[in-house]
Order: structure tokens, then C-alpha cells, then sequence
């Protein structure tokens, strides 16, 4: 039986860099995703995963991602015979990789939750509903594969669909709290990076360690546009309100430079869609390239603008994306026609 799960790609909104060190954050996820399935061989000599048609990019991450997932069911399930649950892996994915979308913790909650069903399959005979907590603890601890000592947001924006936002208590993931209400569009978009994640999130820390009270500063005011927008994104229903959270993403931005994560190119990118018409934007992510979005009141300016940051050669228009955002839930709006999807 063939054991499927799936991870969403994220859009962070506001707090990154802030959000490692205790602050809030609020981001949405996308209709992108990536989808594992997981045949177990049933064999009990199968001493190896077979994954024949990965797709190029996450070739070079798939054995240490399985052997990753390996050691952490053995210490969660000491009795597990692991050679009951290897088999075959399969991943599909929409999400631009190493964008900024969240590709690698998309993979790693999908699977997280693939494994976890065919562990329970094995166990009842039944595919059970694993808790979503469960899912979540056992995807980041795989995220460290990637980026070291992830906060849990990648993880737990992939999870679920709409918007959340997260607060820390010293838990080993922070509460997620779904938030419904609002009305408006982003457009996002990806550049290319000046280095990983990891690299960026050093450079932020050893600062910090060095005792720079302006990279504190920076850091406080980010976590109080993040607990600002948490407040207000919800209450969002006009141009007025989408004005409010597009000088908040501006205001955001500008801290972001000043902890210098704004590459000209990204700067380009933001002033394009402020002369089609957005109330505001800023990276969203790590920095240095990467994903970035803008904050629209109307549905025109904001296809207008997608189209615009194409034809200019800004972005790759295969990482463009606009989201509809209504009631916290998210629909993807085509660049092309217009179209809210399901239209």
C-alpha cells in the first residue's frame, strides 16, 4: 500500500530573522505543493530505498533526507524494524526550488507524513490520521538537514493551508494560530540569492553575538511590525487597510536593508510594483535575493504588476506568483487571464 503525504509552499510575511530569537511571525501558505508517496517493499531484507525518478533538484538531498528520517524513527520507535517501511520514494512538486518558498520544508512535511502513515499501516493495517503535531516535530527535525536549527515556521506554514501566525513560549515548536478574515492580493516573486539560508542567518547571529545593538534594534522592531500584522491583517477589508500593511511591509523592508539582506535587483522589483499600483512590499524569507511580495487592494494593478516584473526580466515568471487573499483562505490568481482559480 502506498503511503502519501503532502507539504504547501510558504509565503513568510513578516518577522524573519526576528523570529529566531523569540519574536512573533504571519505567513501564508501557497497552492503550491510537493507530494511524497512512500511503497513500502514489505520485504524484510529490503535494505534500501529505491528512488529512480526524483526530480534533478532534490536528487542531491534525498539519501541524507532518508537516512535523516531513519534515525529519527528509530528514536522515537526503538522497536521499529525500518526494513519494513523502506521502499519505494516518489516526489512531485510545484515549488520553485531554493526560491524561497519553502521547497525543502514542503518535502520535509510530506515526508514526515508519508512515513508516519506507512509506519501506522504497518503497525494496524489501517492508515490512520497522524496528529498534525506529530508531523510537524518529525519534518523539522528533518528541515535541520538544511538550515541548521530551523524555528519551526517553514515547517508549520507547510502544514497547513491559509494564514497562521506564530508565537514562541519556549516549546519546542511555536503555537500556530490560524487567522481568518482580510481581504487583499500579493504578488510574489524570486531572485536569485547571494548565499543559503544558513549563511544568512549566521551572518545575522554572529552579529548579535558580537553584542550590535543596532542588529538588536533592527530585530525588535521587526518583531513588532510582526505582532502589529498579526493584529491587523485580519481586520484588513479595504484600500485603506491594504495601505496600513503595505507601509507596514515597507517599513519592514527598510529594516531588512539596514541588516543589509536588499540586493539592488530586489529593490528594482519593489519600486515596479509600487508604480502599478502596490501599497507596499519587502523580502520575505532570509534575503539576499530569494522571494519578495507586494500588497494590493485590486486585482488589475496586481496582474498588471506580475506582468510588468516579467516582461522587464526582473524575475523568471515561473516563480511569479499572485495570491487572493479572503477569509484566510488562499486562491491563486493566473498572470496570464486574470482568473482566480475555481473561478
Amino acid at each position: 500500500m502506498t503511503a502519501r503525504g503532502i507539504g504547501y509552499g510558504k509565503l513568510l510575511l513578516f518577522g524573519e530573522h526576528a523570529a529566531v530569537y523569540g519574536h512573533p511571525a504571519i505567513g501564508v501558505a501557497l497552492t503550491d505543493s510537493t507530494t511524497v508517496s512512500l511503497t513500502p517493499s514489505r520485504c524484510a531484507d529490503a535494505a534500501r530505498w529505491s528512488s529512480p525518478h526524483i526530480p534533478h533538484a532534490y536528487r542531491p538531498y534525498v539519501d541524507d533526507l532518508l537516512n535523516a528520517l531513519e534515525s529519527a524513527l528509530q528514536i522515537d520507535r526503538p522497536t521499529l524494524a525500518l526494513e519494513v517501511i523502506r521502499g519505494r520514494v516518489d516526489i512531485e512538486s510545484t515549488i520553485p526550488v531554493a526560491q524561497g518558498y519553502g521547497s525543502s520544508a514542503s518535502l520535509c512535511v510530506a515526508l514526515a507524513h508519508a512515513a508516519l502513515a506507512a509506519v501506522s499501516t504497518h503497525k494496524t493495517g489501517v492508515t490512520e490520521v497522524t496528529p498534525p503535531l506529530r508531523v510537524w516535530s518529525l519534518a523539522n527535525r528533518l528541515e535541520r538537514l538544511f538550515h541548521g536549527r530551523p524555528s519551526g515556521i517553514d515547517t508549520g506554514l507547510a502544514l497547513r493551508s491559509g494564514v497562521t501566525a506564530f508565537r514562541f513560549d519556549g516549546a519546542e515548536l511555536p503555537r500556530a494560530v490560524p487567522l481568518y478574515g482580510g481581504s487583499l492580493i500579493l504578488v510574489a516573486g524570486a531572485l536569485p540569492r547571494s548565499g543559503t539560508t544558513r549563511q544568512l542567518i549566521t551572518t545575522i547571529a554572529e552579529r548579535m553575538q558580537s553584542g550590535d545593538g543596532a542588529t538588536a534594534a533592527r530585530l525588535a522592531e521587526l518583531g513588532e511590525l510582526a505582532a502589529g500584522a498579526i493584529e491587523l491583517l485580519p481586520r484588513v477589508t479595504d484600500a485603506n487597510g491594504v495601505e496600513l500593511l503595505g507601509a507596514m511591509a515597507d517599513r519592514a523592508h527598510r529594516a531588512l536593508a539596514q541588516l543589509g539582506l536588499e540586493t539592488p535587483r530586489l529593490r528594482r522589483c519593489l519600486q515596479i510594483a509600487r508604480d502599478c499600483g502596490s501599497a507596499g512590499g519587502k523580502l520575505s524569507g532570509a534575503g539576499g535575493g530569494g522571494a519578495f511580495y507586494a500588497v494590493f487592494h485590486d486585482k488589475h494593478s496586481a496582474v498588471r504588476a506580475a506582468r510588468e516584473l516579467i516582461a522587464r526580466r526582473e524575475v523568471d515568471g515561473a516563480t511569479v506568483r499572485i495570491l487572493a487573499i479572503t477569509d484566510g483562505q488562499i486562491r491563486a490568481v493566473s498572470p496570464d487571464t486574470g482568473r482566480i482559480a475555481e473561478d
